[in-house]
């Protein structure tokens, strides 16, 4: 597994929700395979860490600025 952390905005569940939207894009697409909900990277809740599968899904979601 690979994680990335993840700004998260606006931070808590909404802006965890718009992630997730994106990343799903980009699985329904076939740009990238699963991918799984990692923990909070801050108290904030203003970060969150993402994991997946391998890391070309990783960095295509990187340059696609999930």
């Amino acid at each position: 597994m690979h994680e990335l952390v993840y700004a998260v905005t606006p931070p808590n569940l909404p802006g965890l929700n718009r992630l997730a939207m994106k990343l799903n894009h980009l699985k329904r697409i076939g740009e990238i395979s699963d991918w799984h909900l990692g923990r909070w990277a801050d108290d904030g809740k203003s970060r969150h860490a993402i994991l997946f599968d391998s890391e070309a899904d990783a960095v295509m979601a990187a340059k696609h600025d999930c």
